[in-house]
């Protein structure tokens, strides 16, 4: 059986990050491995996120931000804990990664979908 471990608010870029691959090196003695996969469109970013309990709102899916013009991120749909988004990429996304916490009311943790995939 192969568990995935999501870890919240992990730098893993620039110094003194976080590096997966050293982690896995440090587990291998459990079969650990490094998460991969790709993007269907390169300019589209698919994630899954994990409320960390149940919401305390559920606003109606899909939602996109902003709300007028070309989107930046849409939140596709939800399940029990699970929320599926898109992002561009674009520099401006930035202000609106954060944004579910506020939309649900509850802590969250992201992985690209490729991660998701990966193991299940």
């Amino acid at each position: 059986m192969s568990l995935v471990v999501l870890l919240r608010g992990v730098n893993v870029g620039g110094h003194r990050a976080f590096r997966p691959s050293t982690l896995v090196g440090q587990l291998k003695h459990l079969d650990a491995v490094i998460f991969s996969g790709h993007l269907v469109r390169p300019d589209i970013v698919r994630f899954v996120s994990v409320l960390s309990h149940s919401p305390r709102s559920t606003p109606s899916t899909p939602m996109s931000f902003p709300s007028t013009g070309k989107w930046l991120m849409r939140i596709l749909a939800r399940e029990s804990r699970f929320v599926v988004r898109l992002y561009r990429r674009h520099m401006k996304v930035i202000g609106y990664l954060g944004t579910l916490d506020r939309v649900f009311g509850v802590p969250v943790t992201t992985r690209n979908w490729n991660t998701i995939t990966a193991h299940c």
